[in-house]
């Protein structure tokens, strides 16, 4: 076995050295003493060719990387000039290396092909050396580095044709290197790198392939397809990697020590931002190797700071684009207010609903600001705190404030008396779910429900049947034996939407669990009548169902306002229609009797309470499938289309106006009263763009006549796709559409950002300065919005 020591003078290569490769010296008596010579260590001289050969070796960087056969691994070259100087660039041809394994295999056979030394046979003849080529020093590069700049096709190599009978050459061709030639500049060199390519893919095969191995590549790649080959090298850098099961194991350790140590919930694994920010350290890790996690975190404070300026400037670049989609009126906002549980801090979050240029719907919370506390929350406050914000936009879009942005907004808000107040000189409607929630809280009113007739109570039962399911939730939560069923009871909760019905549901569904656990005569549920259960359950369902279609925010909403509304009335005209003498048993003419009562009941408060407003009529006659208008009389059907025809004719002289200055400085390049082939009166005369003179309709009027005598097949959830597909046949209505179908049916976008709101004010974190929960709150819908 050789000794890992380099032989030449001065070699500084470590004993432990493990990657530069070593050489053995060659038998060949004639060559064996060229290498001594150029080692500068005679004492070799002393020893015979085979000890030397046996026991000592040539460090790799003695050798010029030009002079070796290809195939060789290139190495970092020693900076130390002065030992291979005394290497001859001639010196010797491909000599074959030595592995860095247990063992070091060697050959010392040279490649006369590939060099520019010629060496005799071992015999006495002196040794011939043939002149070294005028040709640009060449290095020799990888395979993968080949490849790459073959993808690229940078020009340093080229593929020629390789010649053969096999079908094979079709496909592949020799790889040639592209050098400088420093004698003749304009006639560059090829010279052979031993590799072959596929014409498609670049893969590289060794030029001793054989046609069978050739034959059995395979790649999906298009001759000269640029985009196919991006895709191939996308879809290679995104291929898994297998992971070791035991990396997996203590990832999953790892995790259980985060949600118990900080105790964060499970599914905060699951998060983008943990995933990102993961994603990220592995990144970190791969470019810079192990570092100390302490050194890259930033302080707490620091992150509190970047929280407002990232916010602050994220929020001024929508601001810019928003003033426009504001000022074209394409928006609608829904406000509220709301209060923490901890500080007693008032916020207003100011959510904008908006569909851009692509018919998409857009909603941004664009501020949750903290309501001055020495402020009372009057109409006059909130209108200033929403005019102060307003006016940012205007501020950040760099354009003059003389219009009041608040005028071209829809508000979509409560029946509070202080929103009402400050909004009372805009376009403001309010929110449906409110609207259902108020007809219900009328309707189930225990004021009401205790009236009296004819020395009776009817309603009682109604009363017993709420006041018992809410105690019975009430011991099985407190008690405990909630935990005992599959789904656990829900609580009635005033202020919440809905529930009422998910109470009763949740008792009705659990009652059969309830008696298999605590039997028959479990005293908590002896008082609950489970028919009249089922019937109020079923009374309710649909006034569930429209709430939340209508809360909906990811579509438009408003066109389904008045059709649940009218679903509504027909459902409780089916109780008010009933008919106690119907029945013969005395039970359920009672429980019969109760619910004719709520139908007729409920229909007066739909008519009172839930009022539809002009922008829901118009949304019913965008939507396609009912623009027909059949769910009103002649004459709300000409009301409605009265409505459309006076705001498509406001948006014709708005665009009119919009188009003034150009049209203007079109009309000083055409200012020749009589152009080259036209007449004296050409502006009076008919062209081919003229539609129906003969009835004089006005353009908004033709659209809507074109419109309602079309036929569409649209999807409930197309409505917008259907609008940008229609834009240039209907220009007018589909602007229509763009700024009634952006308006939301009801607030409860703002509703769900206090739910966001509430998991930030903590009791730990309930000294969060206003502008930083601003900040979280803006940025949480920011990121997950581009998703």
């Amino acid at each position: 076995m050789p000794s890992i020591p380099c032989v030449v003078l001065n070699c500084d290569s470590a004993y432990t050295d493990k990657v530069t490769r070593r050489h053995r010296f060659p038998k060949d008596p004639l060559q064996f003493n060229i290498w001594v010579q150029k080692s500068g260590n005679n004492k070799l001289l002393n020893k015979t060719v085979d000890a030397v050969y046996k026991s000592f070796v040539m460090c790799d960087i003695h050798f010029d990387p030009c002079y070796k056969s290809f195939g060789f691994q290139r190495l970092i070259m020693d900076d130390s000039q002065n030992i291979r100087d005394l290497l001859d660039s001639s010196f010797m041809s491909s000599i074959s290396s030595l592995e860095t394994s247990s063992q070091l295999s060697i050959t010392s056979t040279l490649n006369n092909e590939s060099t520019n030394s010629v060496f005799t046979s071992a015999s006495n003849s002196p040794v011939q050396i043939n002149p070294i080529s005028t040709t640009s020093t060449t290095k020799i590069a990888s395979k993968s580095s080949i490849k790459r700049k073959l993808m690229s096709d940078t020009g340093e190599y080229t593929l020629v044709p390789q010649e053969g009978k096999s079908e094979v050459w079709k496909k592949f061709r020799k790889v040639l290197n592209v050098v400088e030639n420093i004698d003749d500049p304009d006639s560059p060199e090829q010279i052979s790198t031993g590799f072959i390519a596929c014409i498609n893919c670049k893969d590289l095969y060794g030029q001793n392939s054989s046609t069978a191995t050739l034959s059995r590549h395979r790649c999906n790649l298009g001759v000269g397809s640029k985009e196919k080959i991006d895709a191939y090298f996308e879809i290679m850098n995104k291929k898994k990697k297998d992971i070791p099961k035991k990396l997996k194991d203590e990832t999953i350790e790892k995790c259980v020590k985060y949600c118990c140590m900080d105790i964060k919930p499970m599914y905060s694994i699951e998060g983008e931002g943990f995933k990102q920010f993961g994603q990220f350290l592995l990144d970190v890790g791969a470019k810079y190797g192990k570092i100390d996690i302490a050194d890259i975190l930033p302080h707490p404070t620091t992150v509190s700071r970047h929280i407002e300026t990232t916010t602050k400037e994220i929020r001024n670049n929508i601001f810019k684009d928003l003033f426009f989609i504001i000022e074209k009126k394409y928006c609608a906002s829904t406000c509220d207010l709301w209060t923490d549980d901890f500080r007693r801090n008032s916020y207003m979050s100011i959510t904008l609903h908006y569909i851009d240029d692509n018919w998409e719907l857009n909603n941004r919370l664009l501020h949750t600001g903290q309501f001055p506390m020495n402020e009372s929350k009057t109409g006059d406050n909130i209108r200033r705190f929403l005019y102060n914000f307003f006016f940012q936009i205007s501020d950040a879009a760099n354009k003059p404030c003389s219009n009041d942005l608040m005028s071209s907004i829809t508000f979509v808000t409560d029946q509070g008396s202080n929103m009402l107040s400050a909004l009372r000189n805009t376009n403001r409607l309010n929110c449906s779910a409110h609207l259902l929630n108020t007809v219900l809280q009328n309707l189930f009113d225990m004021k009401y429900l205790e009236q009296e007739e004819d020395e009776n109570k009817p309603l009682e039962p109604v009363i017993t049947l709420l006041t018992e399911c809410k105690q019975l939730v009430r011991f099985m939560k407190s008690t405990g034996k909630n935990g005992e069923l599959c789904k656990g009871l829900v609580q009635e909760v005033e202020t919440r939407w809905n529930t009422r019905f998910l109470m009763l549901q949740s008792v009705q569904n659990a009652l059969p669990q309830i008696i298999q656990i605590h039997g028959e005569n479990f005293n908590r549920i002896q008082n609950i009548d489970t028919e009249l259960l089922t019937e109020i359950t079923q009374f309710l369902e649909p006034f569930k169902k429209a709430s939340d279609e209508l809360e909906g925010d990811k579509r438009p909403t408003i066109q389904k306002v008045v059709l649940y509304q009218l679903l509504l009335k027909k459902h409780l005209q089916t109780y008010s229609n009933l008919r106690e003498n119907i029945y013969s048993n005395a039970e359920e003419l009672t429980i019969n009797s109760i619910l004719q009562k709520l139908g007729k009941r409920g229909l007066e408060f739909m008519d009172t309470k839930f009022k539809l407003a002009q922008e829901h009529e118009i949304a019913v006659f965008l939507f396609p499938k009912f623009k027909s208008l059949k769910m009103f009389s002649e004459t709300d059907k000409a009301r409605i289309i009265g409505n459309i025809e006076l705001k498509l004719l406001r948006i014709d002289l708005e665009e009119d106006n919009r188009h003034t200055n150009l049209q203007e400085v079109n009309n000083i390049t055409a200012r020749n009263p009589n152009p080259s082939g036209n007449s004296t009166f050409s502006e009076w005369e008919d062209d081919e763009n003229d539609i129906d003179q003969s009835r004089n309709y006005p353009r908004y009027k033709k659209e809507v006549e074109d419109y309602k005598n079309k036929y569409f097949e649209v999807q409930d959830d197309n409505i917008l796709e259907f609008w940008n597909n229609q834009k240039y046949i209907f220009p007018l209505l589909s602007i229509l559409a763009k700024q009634i179908l952006a308006i939301p049916a009801s607030s409860a976008s703002s509703e769900r950002s206090f739910s966001v709101a509430g998991r930030v004010i903590e009791e730990r974190r309930s000294c969060l300065g206003g502008n930083t929960v601003d900040g979280i709150l803006f940025l949480n819908n920011h990121f997950n919005s581009q998703k």
